[in-house]
């Protein structure tokens, strides 16, 4: 397999995601307009909910990094001892949810989350063996036929059939199914002695307890501020801090196609090497995201009103609280990977990203009351700091790079470093 550079990945992933993102906006608008409220709801929960699949997923792809990383022949056994951990967690979770989503009115989205569970689970966790394998693209192409196929197909139905709902989220869990399939084909392993996947069955749980456990705590992390808006204040405040949020997150899109496509990179070169690499993507991903942050704070409230109308007016204020630290936060899961999988720390991670996740809730409830949405923008904004800020302190007392080399861009990074076309990766993945 031909390597290609990590400017040609990153573009890739950038490309594919903002593939996603267009198909995903169009596809809720008709969904919005033809099922009304409800059936916007139940897809947009459904999407909410699988995140935290993701999330559990997160940590068992970290772990298979861990493993593989610098020794490929335990690939075999770890991919034996992730496929049961796989069914282990599907067996478990899978079956609550679709009888609570078939038995409970309420929570139907549910059922649809349960049958895309197991799926989900194996694309996150086993993307970590292309990962390693330098092969970004195939990851790419299964999140673009997850999210955007699917997506695609669900706007062709509701537009040209307007079928019942539950085909609409039918064709949503299929979209895991598929994309499954395509990590799947891209896999091709020895079988593994019993004694080695059992030993690398352990270490994978012992590992993925603590990553899995960061990975959920970020995303509560990261939601915590929209629940407490919406148990506190009025569905118009909602409306207007969700968006301001969902317009700062488009953001992250930039620093997540860049993070995303070096993870294999970090997890293989060595570490002094990976160091450098981690730390040129973090002052590329913060020189990148500050400056589009100030043409956010620029021109955000007046592209909410002109786009949305007056009554989303509120919006732009959040926003102009919120960029700052979604800028530097942007740059904060490629440090996370760095410390849990080649420092080996998943568990400060997960220290790491409670103290976040306590500052955003209790900064948000003691604020919100006196200052409306404002408060948990700031409370947020804090948290994204405090966050960013203690990872970094770790990575420079890790590594002994400065902190300026971290955090400041330079001539050097704007040259174009290509990696060799006819370098091969490791053969571990066919």
């Amino acid at each position: 397999m031909k390597r290609r550079s990590l400017l040609a990945q990153t573009t890739h992933t950038l490309g594919s995601m903002i593939g996603n993102q267009g198909l995903q906006i169009a596809a809720g608008i008709a969904i919005s307009r033809v099922y009304g409220p409800p059936g916007k709801g139940v897809v947009t929960y459904a999407g909410i909910a699988i995140l935290g699949v993701v999330a559990i997923a997160d940590g068992l792809s970290s772990a298979i990094a861990r493993q593989c990383g610098s020794d490929r022949t335990n690939g075999p056994a770890a991919a034996a001892a992730a496929l049961r951990i796989i069914a282990l967690i599907s067996s478990v979770g899978a079956l609550p949810l679709i009888l609570l989503g078939a038995l409970v009115p309420a929570q139907h989205a549910l059922l649809f989350v349960g049958l895309a569970f197991p799926f989900a689970l194996y694309v996150q966790t086993m993307s970590g063996f292309h990962l390693i394998d330098l092969n970004v693209e195939r990851t790419n192409v299964a999140s673009l036929v997850i999210n955007g196929g699917a997506a695609l197909a669900m706007l062709l139905a509701t537009v040209l059939v307007k079928p019942p709902i539950d085909v609409i989220m039918g064709i949503w869990s299929a979209g895991y199914v598929a994309g499954a399939a395509i990590i799947f084909a891209g896999l091709d392993f020895a079988p593994a002695d019993s004694a080695r996947v059992g030993a690398s069955f352990a270490l994978a749980i012992q590992f993925a307890l603590r990553a899995s456990g960061a990975a959920v705590m970020t995303f509560l992390a990261a939601r915590v501020d929209v629940f407490i808006v919406a148990a506190t204040l009025s569905a118009s405040a909602l409306g207007n801090y969700t968006l301001a949020l969902a317009v700062g997150e488009l953001m992250w899109q930039v620093g997540r196609a860049m993070s995303w496509s070096a993870f294999g990179r970090v997890a293989t070169e060595p570490i002094a090497q990976a160091a450098r690499l981690t730390a040129k993507i973090t002052r590329m991903i913060l020189a990148l995201e500050l400056l589009i942050a100030l043409g956010a704070f620029v021109a955000g409230p007046a592209v909410f009103t002109l786009v949305y109308g007056p009554a989303f007016a509120a919006a732009g204020p959040v926003l102009r609280v919120l960029v700052a630290g979604m800028a530097i936060y942007a740059a904060d899961s490629i440090l996370s990977y760095f410390s849990a999988v080649r420092v080996g720390r998943p568990g400060y991670i997960l220290r790491v990203e409670t103290a976040t996740f306590a500052v955003c809730a209790i900064g948000s409830l003691a604020s919100v009351g006196r200052f409306g949405v404002i408060g948990p923008a700031v409370a947020t904004t804090l948290a994204y700091l405090v966050s960013f800020s203690i990872k970094s302190t770790l990575f420079v007392q890790t590594t002994g790079v400065s902190p300026r080399s971290l955090l400041l861009i330079g001539v050097s990074d704007l040259r174009r470093a290509a990696t060799p076309a006819d370098q091969t990766g490791p053969a571990a993945v066919a």
